[in-house]
């Protein structure tokens, strides 16, 4: 009997788990019609030319749009840190979706993060210090940080 119950439960067990489905956020960066890179020379809608040296922002309070509109939110713990001038392809978890529509997110950092002092978070964290002081996206003399970084 205790054999039955263990092999139902591990083909319980295997149902729920192929139920799950890897979602990735892939962000492909365009300067007009071309791929986006530093340093194209590139013109305005009112016809200005500009370069772009840096362009960097985050990514939060994302949530994944699936199977007829439902919304299901990505835990409030994940970040991004964006470098519109390197790939972007991040894995988000796994889900109990089947069909995914979209995925929504906002651009900045969401309190109480945005208020927390950079020096607690790990090395390598998206909101912690950089080694460049010049890319620094917090504040040096207010706490915050700056959601986009356009140069």
């Amino acid at each position: 009997m205790k054999n039955k119950i263990l092999i139902l439960a591990a083909v319980l067990f295997s149902f729920g788990a192929t139920a799950q489905t890897q979602v990735n956020l892939k962000l492909n960066h365009k300067l007009s019609t071309a791929n986006f890179a530093l340093n194209q020379n590139a013109t305005s809608p009112s016809n200005q030319a500009f370069q772009l040296t840096r362009l960097e922002y985050y990514i939060s309070n994302i949530k994944i749009i699936h199977d007829g509109g439902m919304k299901t939110a990505v835990p409030k713990t994940t970040l991004f840190l964006v470098n519109a001038n390197a790939p972007f392809d991040e894995n988000l978890g796994s889900y109990n979706v089947t069909n995914v529509e979209g995925i929504s997110f906002s651009i900045g950092v969401d309190n109480p993060e945005n208020h927390t002092d950079p020096t607690t978070w790990p090395a390598g964290h998206p909101l912690a210090p950089r080694v460049a002081p010049a890319k620094q996206m917090n504040w040096g003399w207010t706490a915050g940080y700056r959601f986009v970084a356009i140069e």
